[in-house]
């Protein structure tokens, strides 16, 4: 997708200055990677960007036993002097190469990660592998998972059904679709972009005078004897040097 994207770029932009707005689309391509490569693109010159894309069916939505959505992503970006303020994000709740790699070592993922085969939760990552990953926020993140895989695929023309649904088969292209709008600020409010850093700067503000308020991470804990004996035979016998054992 970069390379038909990095094509189409320098007519999308000049459209988008143009009319105001601007829509492109990809269809019929393999992975799109990582939205940010488009969005930041776009907000580099000048305009605001929001980029989608389907992924291979790897996650579960509203009650599902068998994945029926890919991880969805979504990017968002506004421009900046210092580069674009801007967002990545997938709509499950973890990424799936995370519970491929913890199968690879065979250790457990968090609770709330994936179902199995059977649609149970579990904490196994071989059956989370067999069966399906979970949406971030629950009907709010397949919702949004929904509303990605429209903009990629109706809007595009590409699969509906992702013609491979392992992500480690690369062979054949599974026609995945990405979905990029772009808005020139200028068009509707010359000054939206230094209005826009001023409210970002506004709310961390007001997120760095919350966080004084909170109560302060803990640098100290009390652990048993025994548990500090096992933890320390795990650990092949290092001891931080801050550590102090209590009768």
């Amino acid at each position: 997708m970069q390379r038909a994207f990095d094509e189409a770029v320098p007519g999308f932009v000049d459209r988008a200055q143009q009319i105001g707005v601007a829509v492109l689309s990809v269809h019929n391509a393999f992975s799109a990677g990582a939205l940010s490569y488009y969005t930041q693109a776009v907000a580099e010159r000048g305009l605001l960007a929001f980029a989608a894309s389907n992924v291979r069916p790897l996650m579960a939505a509203l009650g599902s036993v068998a994945p029926i959505l890919g991880t969805n992503p979504m990017s968002f970006a506004i421009p900046h002097a210092d580069g674009p303020r801007l967002f990545d994000q997938a709509s499950s709740v973890t990424a799936w190469v995370n519970v491929r790699d913890a199968a690879q070592r065979d250790e457990t993922i968090p609770s709330g990660w994936a179902i199995d085969s059977r649609g149970e939760p579990t904490q196994d990552a071989h059956a989370a592998l067999k069966g399906a990953l979970l949406t971030f926020g629950g009907v709010k993140g397949a919702n949004l998972a929904f509303m990605v895989e429209l903009l990629a695929t109706l809007s595009s023309g590409a699969a509906k059904t992702p013609t491979s649904a392992s992500p480690d088969r690369e062979m054949d292209s599974p026609r995945l679709g990405l979905f990029v709008f772009a808005i020139d600020p200028a068009a509707f409010d010359l000054e939206y972009v230094e209005r826009s850093e001023e409210r970002v700067v506004d709310l961390a503000q007001r997120y760095r005078a919350d966080f004084g308020r909170r109560k302060p991470p803990r640098e100290t804990f009390e652990i048993s004897a025994s548990v500090y004996s096992a933890l320390l035979a795990a650990a092949g016998g290092f001891a931080g040097d801050d550590t102090e054992v209590a009768a």
